[in-house]
């Protein structure tokens, strides 16, 4: 039978991996029947839907090819108008350097004609002739010696490869070496180090078990000999006591045989005597010093007496004087403390007028300074508005009226030079510390208001304020002017290469209901971190921006936006502008300080009474609707401006100085005047206090004899007493020496043998101390040995634990970093199997250190020869270039003197000529310039036109895009609906036909063939049918189609055989079905059957 292959592409038939793959290649297809007449019905319908899909598409398709041949007809003339600005910038820059050149080569030529003389012309041709020949002759020197400089260079190139080559090599070889010792260094040190903290973990160890017993043994030892200690001074103290009271015994005894024994000898008799007549002889002294020092007394006394009733008399007079002085002194205070408080007030507002008047002082040093020529250039300028306004606005008045505004704004930047590129200001304002990209509101505030007060000077000076009116501060156009700035930084936009963000200034007006917002910029490499080197350069930009906006191509925009003389600001055929509202903020940004100045002119619309720069589109608000967002945002809630009323600040202050220097001259006389009586009082209570301290000093002086008189006397009076005393008892002692000397010699006896048995009493009880005594030390000293020795124990064990878990965390390491190095230095050897000697570690690294080092000898020893060989090449190649300079710059000199010669020369034939020539090229040059500024304020006010034409094209191009995107889907599915229908349509009318002809309807096997290719990223694929019918919403459901990784690949697929060649037909309906399932899949038709 005949086998019929069918091949389609691998987008067609490839299986996405998210579709469920069948494990069997078999489908049965049966065919249903279907309603010729409803099927004709349908796909009627589905026609009309395509039709009118396809209509649809193409009037939207035609209506955005006109939108963009519009927008790009605009584009066309917007980029035109641009590039004719440009180049009438250009030109005018052109044209002024021309006139400039021109002016210059006039002066010359008439310099140069005055020179031209027969003489002068003679001589300079014969010198034209000797330097030519001068220059030939150097041009062969210069040949030669460019010769040999090659030749010497090209041999230095090519030794300095050979010592970069060498270079490396050496470098290379001595990284090598270097890691090759230090893979031995540290092998050989991990390896000792390994071994230590092995043996000293063991050791460790042992110390550990050796000290611990040793702790035990110490303690049971301390504790046996304090036991013992305890007791022997337990005994020692008992024995203390003992002694004590022998020897009080024993004291007692002894005094009573000597007393005795005296009475029995009696042999004080005579002393005795002798005592009593010195005693008697004492008293009598003794009673005249006391009636003497008892006299002394009663006059010190008397004296100490008299002086304390002097001082209290005194105290009394000091008192009273010490309250008038307070008095005094409170009246005083008083006065000091208002003339202090005056005096302060007084100080604050010189201070406050002095700042007033610096203010002032700063602000006319700081205001820009408009020459006269410019002021009359503006006075005709305005002339000229006039003219045009009143005179019929005609194209020759306008073109007066452009040309005196350029010739004004021309003017003003000759200004630039009389005005001082300096800035006066506070200097207080170098402590206020700013952010740029987050200003304070009151910086913000001041920094606008300074800037505003700059710019309506410079317009009133000029004479512009009635026509462009003046610029205002307003609290919504400083939180406009900061989200333009917020909006700078989040682009991360870099000023000083791309100028205006456009993006981020719309964006930020649009915030507040604005189009758009005029803004000039100054910026920095540079930032600024306190508000008056803010300030400084603030006003270096606004004066750069009005009189030196010429300079790096500027075409005076900067001047013309600030001083409200653009479009938008100051209409000729529109009204007057009132005001403009103003905005300054600050930003950083990529190493750039900037400095954003932002106006919105309040020109209206008089026709639907809004602000022109509300009426814009886009967001589904009106323009009534934008400038109300401006308004409720503050747009022209005016912020006060205090440089305004600087001179009223100035008269208020010093009519606060008047009034405090008043109030000063009084509070200083009430001070004089209480302070004189303060002075007299304070001088009387010192006199006063000067007597009570001389009293109180006679006073302590009279109290210290007093009290030496009374010492004196107590002393004579224990004297006395004991002289009294002294006589008694030796009265007592002489009648005791008279008693019977039998009753003495018995009692004497007695009190000697009780003596002596006590003495032995006493001697026994020293004995036994010191005995108890030795014992107790002996066993105090052993337990505090054996207390030692535990304590010493104790600490040894604890120290011997804390060294085996060291020596554990040592060996931990130690083994981690033996491991490291050894893998390190094995992996050197990867290449090679290693031989048991190599197995060694350390010998292993030994083995690569010596190869590294001999490859770095050799490597040292090549580059050495390669830098000598290079030297000697330089020396060679310096020598000829030196000839070779030597040569050029002869020959430059000669050709240099040759080229003076000709010049001169050529200047004396032709200065006649020339002097004509320059003088009708300047007028030509001055001609043109003015030309080209009248081309250029044209070319502008058409660029702003064709700016405006480009942006409502390309508003109605994005429409008719979006439009023609939402008609192209529309067309998309009826396209496939119809095309799904008319298949379905076809292959029931053959099945229909071959069911009338054919009965035996077989199921159709698709079976893969073995010649399938395989995509890129789709490993195997396998085709999944269920079985199939007419129905479409059946067919929708069988399989997934997904794009295979390479569109290039092609799958095969061999349909198999069957009964007759019709079989066949009947296969390539399914996979044609299966082709139109999978159309549907993709355009989301088959989903809807899942999804209900």
């Amino acid at each position: 039978m005949k086998k019929t292959i069918l091949t389609v592409g691998a987008v067609g038939l490839a299986v996405a991996g998210s579709a469920q793959t069948a494990k069997a290649d078999e489908t049965d297809l049966h065919t249903n029947e279907a309603s010729e007449q409803q099927v004709q019905v349908q796909t009627q319908t589905t026609e009309q839907k395509e039709e009118t899909a396809k209509s649809e598409l193409d009037d939207a398709k035609n209506n955005e090819q006109q939108a963009q041949q519009k927008a790009d007809n605009a584009q066309k003339e917007n980029d035109k108008a641009n590039q004719d600005v440009a180049n009438a910038n250009q030109n005018v820059e052109n044209k002024k350097n021309d006139v400039s050149q021109k002016q210059d080569n006039l002066n010359q030529a008439e310099q140069n004609k005055n020179e031209a003389t027969k003489e002068n012309t003679d001589k300079a041709s014969q010198d034209v002739a000797n330097a030519n020949q001068n220059v030939e002759n150097k041009k062969n020197d210069v040949a030669n010696a460019q010769q040999k400089a090659d030749e010497a260079n090209k041999n230095v190139d090519n030794k300095k490869n050979d010592v970069a080559n060498a270079q490396q090599k050496a470098d290379d070889a001595q990284n090598k070496a270097d890691k090759a010792q230090q893979n031995v260094d540290t092998v050989k040190d991990a390896s000792q180090k390994l071994e230590e903290a092995k043996q000293n973990k063991a050791n460790a160890e042992k110390t550990l078990t050796d000290k611990q017993k040793a702790k035990d043994n110490a303690q049971k030892a301390y504790k046996d000999a304090k036991t013992k200690a305890d007791k022997a001074s337990e005994e020692s103290q008992k024995a203390q006591q003992d002694v004590a009271k022998k020897q009080e015994i024993f004291r007692q005894k002894e005094e009573a045989y000597h007393k005795a024994k005296d009475a029995y000898e009696n042999n004080g008799l005579d002393k005795a005597k002798a005592e009593l007549q010195k005693a008697e002889a004492e008293l009598k002294s003794a009673q005249a010093d006391y009636l003497y020092a008892e006299s002394i007394l009663a006059h010190k006394n008397d004296e100490k007496t008299d002086l304390e009733n002097q001082l209290a008399k005194q105290n009394e007079i000091v008192a009273n004087a010490q309250k008038e002085y307070a008095l005094a002194k409170q009246a005083y205070d008083r006065t000091l403390t208002d003339y202090t408080a005056t005096q302060k007030t007084l100080n604050d507002a010189k201070a406050n007028e002095k700042k007033a008047q610096d203010a002032i002082a700063n602000l006319e040093k700081n205001k820009l300074i408009v020459s006269d020529a410019s002021k009359q250039k503006a006075q005709a300028f305005i002339k000229a508005y006039n003219d045009y306004v009143n005179g019929g606005k005609t194209d020759d008045l306008e073109n007066a009226y452009i040309k005196a505004r350029h010739e004004m704004l021309m003017q003003l930047q000759n200004d630039y030079k009389i005005n001082e590129d300096t800035y006066f200001g506070d200097e207080a304002d170098k402590n206020v510390a700013v952010d740029l990209n987050n200003l304070s509101p009151a910086v913000q505030e001041d920094l606008a208001n300074f800037v505003a007060t700059l710019l309506n000077d410079v317009r009133d000076q000029l004479g512009l304020t009635p026509y462009v009116g003046k610029v205002v501060v307003t609290k919504g156009m400083l939180d406009m002017s900061n989200a333009i700035a917020k909006n700078y930084v989040s682009d991360n936009w870099n000023v000083p290469d791309k100028s205006h963000d456009g993006k981020a200034i719309q964006k930020g007006a649009q915030q507040f209901g604005m189009k758009d917002a005029r803004e000039t910029l100054g910026f920095i490499k540079y930032k600024f971190t306190d508000l008056y080197e803010l300030k400084l350069f603030t006003r270096q930009a606004v004066l750069g921006q009005l009189m030196d906006d010429i300079r790096d191509g500027n075409a005076l925009g900067h001047t013309t936006t600030l001083l409200g003389l653009d479009i938008d600001c100051f209409d000729i055929d529109g009204p007057v502008v009132s005001e403009s509202f103003f905005g300054v903020s600050t930003s950083y940004v990529q190493g750039s300080s900037n400095v954003h100045f932002h106006l919105i002119p309040n020109t209206r619309d008089d026709v639907v009474d809004t602000m022109k720069y509300a009426e814009w589109n886009g967001d589904g608000k009106d323009h009534k609707e934008h400038e109300k967002m401006f308004d409720q945002a503050g747009g022209k809630q005016e912020i006060n401006n205090p440089y305004a009323t600087l001179q009223n600040n100035l008269n208020n202050a010093k009519a606060e100085t008047s009034k405090a220097q008043a109030n000063f001259n009084v509070a200083e006389k009430s001070k004089a005047q209480a302070e004189k009586a303060f002075l007299e009082k304070q001088s009387e209570m010192n006199n006063k206090v000067n007597v009570q301290k001389q009293i109180r000093n006679n006073l302590n002086e009279a109290t210290i004899s007093a009290n030496k008189a009374q010492f004196d006397f107590e002393n004579a009076k224990n004297r006395l007493e004991t002289a009294q005393n002294n006589r008694t008892q030796a009265q007592k002692t002489v009648e005791a020496y008279t008693a019977s000397v039998q009753a003495k010699k018995q009692a004497m006896d007695e009190a000697k043998a009780e003596m002596e048995k006590a003495g032995i009493a006493e001697n026994d009880a020293q004995e036994t101390l010191r005995e108890k005594a030795k014992a107790d030390q002996k066993a105090h000293d052993e337990a505090n040995a054996k207390k030692e020795a535990f304590v010493k124990a104790s600490y040894e064990a604890d120290q011997a634990q804390k060294a085996v878990k060291k020596a554990e965390t040592d060996l931990e390491i130690a083994q981690k970093a033996y491991n490291d190095i050894k893998y390190a230095i094995l992996s050197n050897e990867k290449t090679r199997a290693l031989t048991q000697d190599e197995s060694n570690t350390i010998a292993l690294a030994e083995s690569q250190l010596a190869t590294a080092k001999a490859e770095l000898a050799k490597a040292k020893a090549d580059l050495a020869e390669k830098q000598t060989a290079l030297e000697s090449a330089k020396a060679q190649t310096n020598v000829a270039n030196t000839e070779l300079t030597k040569a050029k710059a002869e020959l430059e000199s000669a050709k240099k003197n040759l080229a003076e010669k000709q010049a001169y020369l050529e200047k004396l034939q032709n200065a006649s000529q020339a002097y004509e020539k320059a003088k009708a090229e300047l007028e030509e040059a001055q001609k043109a310039l003015e030309k080209a500024n009248l081309e250029l304020d044209l070319a502008k006010k058409n660029q702003a036109d064709k700016k405006q034409v480009l942006d409502e094209a390309n508003t109605e191009l994005e429409f008719a895009k979006k439009n023609t995107e939402v008609k192209q889907k529309a067309y998309d599915k009826a396209k496939a609906e119809l095309d799904l229908e008319n298949a379905i349509k076809a292959e029931q009318a053959k099945l229909n036909e071959k069911k009338k002809s054919h009965t035996d309807v077989s199921p159709i096997v698709l079976k893969k063939s073995n010649n399938v290719q395989k995509s890129n990223n789709v490993q195997k694929t396998e085709t999944a049918t269920k079985h199939m019918t007419a129905s479409a919403e059946k067919q929708a459901t069988t399989s997934e189609f997904a794009q295979a990784g390479d569109e290039d690949q092609t799958t095969a697929y061999e349909l198999p055989q069957m009964g007759d060649e019709e079989k066949s037909e009947t296969s390539v309906i399914g996979i044609i079905m299966m082709l139109f399932a999978s159309l549907l899949s993709m355009l989301g038709l088959s989903d809807k059957k899942k999804k209900a």
